[in-house]
């Protein structure tokens, strides 16, 4: 038969298992707290989006080359400023950034007034990325405009104009 533990022995082994459970979350603890990498900042200042954000992102990754990408310049109503891009091609060890050109009136000159659902891709037969985005003009109050494709032949670190791919009055996803 099983005896049971005395008061003080009770005590004793509650507080040896207390400092064990201690010692292993703060281990645990210790273990997470991995740095971050910031990959992609908002440089739009534009007055009438919110900036600082970075919102609804994609990846893909072929070989060690990952790309992101994302909504940068979020209006509160729908779309964005523009799509910006990250690439690395050492697994994530480095990251080179930018912004996809001609989409928007904001980056670079684009006939858009906002882009949106930015999707990524690799053409592997063509050794090209591949960036799909939905573009918006404020006049009409529709979904989306377009589907514009922006390319990448240099591994995702620079892209080409973009490409209407599809067009539509009331486009929901590319």
């Amino acid at each position: 038969m099983k005896r049971a533990l005395s008061p003080p022995r009770r005590r004793f082994a509650l507080a040896i298992a207390s400092t064990v459970t201690i010692a292993l979350a703060s281990a645990l603890v210790a273990f997470a707290n991995v740095p971050l990498t910031k990959i992609l900042v908002d440089p739009f200042t534009n007055p009438d989006s919110q900036h600082k954000t970075v919102v609804e992102p994609d990846t893909y990754s072929a070989g060690s080359t990952i790309v992101a990408v994302a909504q940068m310049g979020q209006f509160s109503t729908e779309g964005a400023s523009g799509i910006g891009f990250a690439t690395s091609t050492n697994n994530g060890g480095t990251w080179t950034s930018g912004l996809l050109p001609g989409i928007t009136k904001w980056a670079s000159g684009g006939p858009n007034d906002r882009a949106t659902d930015a999707s990524v891709a690799y053409d592997a037969a063509h050794k090209a990325w591949l960036v799909s985005s939905l573009t918006l003009l404020e006049a009409g109050g529709v979904h989306g405009n377009a589907v514009v494709t922006s390319r990448s032949t240099d591994g995702g670190f620079t892209w080409g104009a973009p490409v209407v791919t599809a067009t539509g009055g009331d486009l929901d996803k590319n």
